[in-house]
């Protein structure tokens, strides 16, 4: 099934708030080669959309009774992971070939490798990695009173970025796959968390605030360094932001949540808390998707679609 929807690229989106930036558009190519994957009930169910950048082409990828979430698509744009029933899912972007990855229960949030070859995932609060058929999986990080969650795989294959869980608090945390040392890179102060890196792994887009009823997204560094606000709230307003994406084709992808519906977002990544602006001024768009939008997500590594 097709449907339409409408884009509208723009340099810096704040959660219904746009930062003073230009309105610019992306071009037919690139809107071509770039890609997003959605979750999306438009038709009654929440299952798993794609559709290119400019949004042309949107395909209703799984029809099944049981929700679908986290979405991942792979580095080669051919194949997606996700979560249905606590376990994870690989399936073709043209819906065939659906194999259930793991047996075990409890997972949850896949992210792909740079390569293609493997899987990091939450099992139970705990992060695990998997081959892409279902074999060698093992933890890489220990158990302990705390959750590791929202695991996202480094361009260069080296770090994964997590989230952990202590006490009502949460930070990032990037873990190195050959070493084993792991480094918080966030402060206890501040809710933390949905961590996802740049193309050129540079950096972290992630989501942070003091409370959960009122989260922006922030960028960092990975040794924890130069963190910058991406997105500003108006004073008062109750919205969140989850699952951000940072494409290669430098926009910035998340979710936002306001009064109990989540809408899809894009954002040029280049543009960092300018002055406040308006909604009316047309700075802001959201990703119209037909429906109730739970998460999004797009190409995160520097690979460029046939």
């Amino acid at each position: 099934m097709k449907k339409s929807i409408k884009y509208l690229a723009i340099t810096c989106t704040a959660l219904m708030i746009a930062t003073g930036c230009d309105v610019t558009s992306i071009s037919e190519e690139e809107g071509k080669k770039t890609k997003i994957v959605f979750i999306s009930d438009m038709n009654e169910t929440f299952d798993l959309y794609i559709a290119n950048a400019d949004g042309s082409d949107v395909e209703r990828v799984t029809n099944n009774k049981e929700k679908e979430l986290h979405p991942a698509l792979s580095p080669d744009g051919t194949k997606i992971a996700f979560s249905k029933n606590s376990q994870i899912w690989t399936v073709n972007i043209d819906g065939r070939d659906a194999r259930e990855i793991t047996q075990h229960g409890g997972a949850l949030q896949p992210s792909w490798s740079p390569d293609g070859s493997q899987l990091v995932y939450n099992k139970r609060g705990q992060i695990w990695v998997t081959d892409i058929d279902g074999t060698n999986q093992k933890p890489i990080t220990s158990q302990g009173n705390y959750e590791d969650i929202n695991p996202s795989w480094s361009p260069d294959g080296t770090l994964v970025a997590f989230t952990r869980t202590l006490q009502n608090k949460a930070s990032i945390y990037v873990s190195h796959l050959y070493t084993g040392e792991t480094k918080k890179i966030t402060s206890n102060d501040m809710f933390s968390g949905f961590a996802a890196w740049s193309p050129t792994g540079e950096e972290l887009i992630y989501v942070s605030g003091t409370s959960q009823d009122s989260l922006n997204l922030y960028t960092i560094n990975a040794r924890g360094e130069n963190r910058a606000q991406f997105t500003e709230l108006e004073p008062g307003q109750i919205t969140t932001a989850s699952f951000p994406c940072w494409s290669t084709d430098e926009h910035i992808y998340f979710t936002k949540a306001n009064g109990g519906f989540n809408d899809a977002i894009k954002s040029k990544a280049t543009s960092h808390n300018a002055s406040r602006s308006n909604r009316s001024n047309g700075l802001v768009s959201d990703i119209n998707t037909g429906g109730n939008t739970t998460d999004v997500t797009c190409q995160p590594f520097l690979i460029a679609l046939k």
